[in-house]
């Protein structure tokens, strides 16, 4: 039976060191803390990584120094919700907006627009901004903006907002309500 094993005195490095450092204890290196600065690429999302070379653990004895892998984990945003390179919003317009149409700003990531409601939408209704989202890693190319339309349906009216809703309802008392498929 033969067993074969590293070296007890050097582990298999071929030499022995005499009289070791206090503080590394002849390994060559010591346990530290220190910053690196690193410039974020845009367009990088949760699960992206950077590798930096020869920026992690030293080797033992002077060895080859290891690589730092910094992995990207994005901070939700108070309004705006990511999807790949698109950005996602919900706006709530009044019911005479969605009826009549109207033009609102909007926040974008890249500062407020200009945004047409045309009239007659619907509420859920998706309306796009054009490049207007998340760039591609590297900047190769811009997702687009959605925002999903909301209309507010009142419910604390004032005597003269009823009177005019009443007459609305009156002008359209003997249209057919319409059935749909459920989608």
């Amino acid at each position: 039976m033969v067993n074969i094993r590293s070296c007890p005195n050097c582990h298999g490095e071929g030499t022995v060191i005499d009289k070791p450092c206090h503080n590394c204890h002849g390994d060559g290196r010591v346990k530290t803390e220190s910053k690196v600065d690193i410039e974020i690429p845009q367009g990088v999302s949760t699960g992206n990584y950077m590798t930096l070379k020869g920026k992690g653990n030293a080797a033992v004895r002077g060895g080859i120094p290891g690589d730092l892998i910094v992995e990207f984990y994005e901070q939700e945003h108070p309004i705006f919700t990511r999807h790949d390179h698109d950005i996602f919003i919900s706006i709530v317009i009044t019911w005479p907006q969605a009826v009549l149409g109207d033009e609102i700003t909007v926040p974008t990531l890249s500062g407020n627009v200009s945004l047409k409601i045309p009239p007659g939408i619907r509420s859920g209704k998706m309306l796009r901004l054009r490049k207007k989202g998340m760039p591609g890693l590297h900047g190769s190319h811009y997702g687009d903006q959605l925002i999903r339309v909301q209309v507010e349906t009142p419910t604390d009216l004032s005597k003269e907002e009823k009177e005019l809703i009443t007459r609305l309802k009156d002008l359209y008392r003997n249209k057919k309500i319409k059935i749909e498929k459920y989608k």
